[in-house]
């Protein structure tokens, strides 16, 4: 509201006047106002474009069928939308070669992304969004399954991926768990020449519990396994092992022997190494030491 002109208005005591009609206009001291600073405008205006920006990002289900992205069609259900990005193939028929497929899940949009009907491990694009809530995560996202290449690898990971959330899913437990790991790794290391393979640590342990079992039946294995070689498994060994314990030889045996361990606690590692001493004398520091003996 503005403030009402009264018809006698009053002046307050320190007032002074300073607009003379009828004079030069220099005379006259008109309110002037203060300009704004150069950083308090930039700043006012950054927050303007930012608060604009925020506005037009933000992402909601109903928005998606409006968005055009090039190369991808879209298509829509209930509660999920899909871009998909197909080509012809060479027998005439479309085959779809990317898929982005959003879930709306408690008003939150889940992204899934897929690679020749292979579904893509979220940890390989949850740096970029988990829930999908502005046009630029989106934009990144298709920018990523664009340039998203399906290798040899990527497919045997997300089939170890597939069988081990089947397998949690119908209970088999950690050995089943196990044995898609070992397998998934030697089909990696399949894949590599010999000279790229780089064991894993499930491998170079399962390799030596085959190799504590038996060195020549670990040799066989290796040759249609891919396993660590001998030798890298004992400077592994000798690098890295250290045996301490606080019972005596023949009390450890004693438990040994009378099952008082589990399978596992009862395995030992020994390492035997022969010894070959030269009969000779030798004279330092006014000591003779060794052993020698004539020939008679």
């Amino acid at each position: 509201m503005g403030r009402r002109k009264l018809k006698n208005p009053k002046l307050k005591k320190s007032a002074v006047p300073v607009l003379f009609p009828n004079y030069p206009k220099y005379i006259s001291n008109t309110a002037h106002f203060q300009r704004e600073s150069p950083e308090s405008k930039r700043l006012r205006f950054d927050n303007k474009l930012l608060n604009q920006f925020a506005m037009d990002d933000h992402l909601d289900y109903k928005d998606l069928e409006n968005l055009k992205i090039q190369n991808y069609v879209f298509l829509s259900l209930i509660n999920a939308a899909f871009f998909v990005k197909h080509q012809v193939g060479d027998d005439g028929h479309l085959h779809v070669e990317k898929t982005l497929r959003l879930d709306l899940i408690n008003n939150n949009l889940v992204p899934s992304l897929y690679a020749n009907s292979f579904k893509i491990s979220d940890s390989d694009y949850k740096h970029i969004c988990t829930f999908l809530t502005l046009k630029s995560e989106l934009d990144n996202l298709v920018i990523f399954l664009t340039n998203y290449e399906l290798t040899a690898e990527n497919q045997i990971q997300i089939s170890h991926s597939m069988l081990v959330d089947t397998a949690n899913k119908l209970n088999f437990g950690n050995i089943c768990e196990r044995s898609f790991s070992f397998l998934c790794d030697q089909l990696i290391l399949l894949s590599k020449h010999k000279f790229q393979r780089r064991y894993t640590s499930n491998t170079i342990l399962e390799g030596y519990q085959l190799y504590a079992l038996s060195q020549r039946y670990y040799n066989s294995l290796r040759d249609f396994l891919c396993l660590p070689h001998v030798r890298h498994l004992q400077c592994l060994i000798h690098s890295n092992l250290k045996v301490t314990t606080t019972l005596e030889p023949s009390t450890y045996l004693s438990f040994v022997i009378n099952k008082e361990f589990s399978n596992e606690k009862a395995k030992v590692v020994l390492t035997i190494d022969e010894i070959y001493v030269k009969s000779s004398i030798d004279y330092k520091a006014g000591t003779v030491s060794g052993f020698a003996q004539n020939g008679n």
